[in-house]
């Protein structure tokens, strides 16, 4: 029992590892800056401004 707990935890903590280092790499080399852009974008669509 105590192992299959170690094994999800180690899973749990791999996901959220692997998810940070995506993250950081997203900011790093600038993709936010699109998304940014592009909700932007649909938001302004939406309410009818642009």
């Amino acid at each position: 029992m105590d192992s299959m707990i170690n094994v999800r935890n180690m899973i749990r903590f791999l996901g959220i590892t692997i998810a940070l280092m995506l993250i950081t790499l997203g900011i790093w080399t600038g993709g936010y800056q699109d998304i940014l852009n592009k909700a932007t974008h649909i938001c302004l669509e939406c309410i009818g401004i642009g």
